[in-house]
């Protein structure tokens, strides 16, 4: 249960706006635009190239190859999280 008030469609439309004001006046119109620019660019550079990428299935072994352990010391470390 929630005690704010739900917000309204127009604040849900206006705070993307308030958002960018802010990153605006505190980074400058030059690094603004240009930190967009780059963000734009690896974004579409990402959506463009995903059907192309050979997609893997994540498991316990390829996460602890990558972490240089084995699966038994994954599982104990989960254990001890737990």
């Amino acid at each position: 249960m929630n005690s704010l008030p739900s917000p309204t469609l127009l604040a849900r439309l206006q705070n993307p706006s308030r958002i960018r004001r802010v990153f605006y006046r505190d980074l400058g119109r030059t690094i603004f635009w240009l930190l967009l620019l780059k963000t734009s660019y690896e974004v579409m550079c990402s959506l463009l190239s995903a059907p192309f990428r050979r997609k893997e299935q994540p498991n316990y072994q390829m996460h602890a190859k990558k972490l240089g352990l084995t699966v038994g010391d994954l599982q104990k470390l989960m254990e001890a999280l737990e």
